[in-house]
């Protein structure tokens, strides 16, 4: 997979909280979803998704951030003093998803669909 998921801030907090994704290569974000789930052990969670967030086709460069708000807003991006940009996308879930540690976030990678 050419993203990876760097952290969930904030957990909790409805105004700020989010999921912080990286991209690792040239990518169209719009192959990628995420799903709320709950983490069952060390390594596995739970198979039942809830809250799926597909995001819009969108081009999306290398070193580039992604960042998913569980409120709701407007799409937008930011350019960076590194150079790369962050791309912010809004969920519009209420309340707050992650405020237990349990809940994780599942990124898929959907490139081919009939």
């Amino acid at each position: 997979m050419n993203i990876e998921v760097v952290d969930i801030k904030d957990r909790g907090n409805k105004v700020k909280e989010r999921i912080v994704l990286k991209a690792l290569s040239n990518l169209d974000i719009g192959y990628y979803i995420v799903f709320l789930t709950t983490k069952t052990g060390e390594n596995s969670f739970s198979s039942t998704p809830k809250n799926i967030f597909w995001f819009p086709d969108k081009d999306i460069n290398e070193g580039d951030l992604v960042v998913l708000y569980t409120k709701s807003g407007k799409n937008s991006i930011k350019d960076n003093k590194s150079g790369n940009r962050t791309h912010f996308f809004y969920w519009g879930l209420t309340p707050p998803v992650f405020e237990n540690k349990n809940k994780i976030a599942v990124v898929i990678e959907s490139s081919g669909w009939t």
